[in-house]
């Protein structure tokens, strides 16, 4: 009786270790994560000049609003097939990969809506990110954007251009209204994930 109880509680740890260690599994093998850091709110209000802020898309906006900064709000009409980067990217070195990515699958709507606030921000915002770390551009509902920095140094770039290999996953990864994936440049090493996040928001 001993033996068979043991084997239970055994049984139900190994489980829950498991399930622990799932939050590594959401990255990259050999990644950390940690939050995004927006800079470059100057033009919207002066107030704002040499303020920084870590989050995602959605916990900064919010957090403008409280300072009684708000940005606008994305134009839910929005075509994500259109949208375009400005700068040149993508670039021939463009890959993606369906069926990776978070904790699984996520609907299509939540993230698009995210596409649509980085796709509005200005060309001044940046968002920088630490060497081999993924961060949460923005989430809700369960449904995540990553950007990976696969650099060995700190990087910094638009936060709208995230906007384009985000939608680039929910465009082509995309099934029965879900989608799961990731689309990175190998020229300028990042990723941006799409999937399942592990926590609430």
């Amino acid at each position: 009786m001993l033996a068979f109880f043991l084997a239970i509680f055994f049984a139900v740890f190994t489980v829950d270790a498991k399930s622990f260690i799932h939050r590594g599994m959401e990255l990259p093998e050999g990644y950390t994560e940690a939050p995004i850091t927006w800079s470059g709110f100057d033009s919207h209000a002066a107030e704002l000049a040499g303020l920084t802020f870590n989050g995602t898309v959605e916990n900064v906006m919010a957090k403008l609003e409280a300072m009684g900064h708000p940005l606008e709000h994305p134009d839910p009409e929005l075509n994500i097939t259109s949208i375009k980067s400005k700068d040149g990217l993508p670039t021939k070195n463009r890959y993606r990969k369906c069926g990776v990515g978070g904790r699984g699958e996520v609907a299509v709507y939540p993230i698009n809506a995210g596409v649509r606030y980085l796709w509005g921000l200005s060309d001044d915002v940046k968002c920088g990110n630490q060497p081999k770390t993924c961060g949460q551009i923005s989430c809700s509902w369960w449904s995540a954007i990553w950007w990976c920095n696969d650099h060995y140094a700190p990087m910094e770039y638009k936060c709208n251009d995230m906007a384009v290999y985000a939608a680039d996953v929910a465009a082509h990864c995309e099934a029965h209204n879900r989608c799961r994936g990731e689309s990175g440049e190998t020229g300028y090493l990042f990723r941006v994930v799409v999937g399942r996040a592990y926590e609430e928001c």
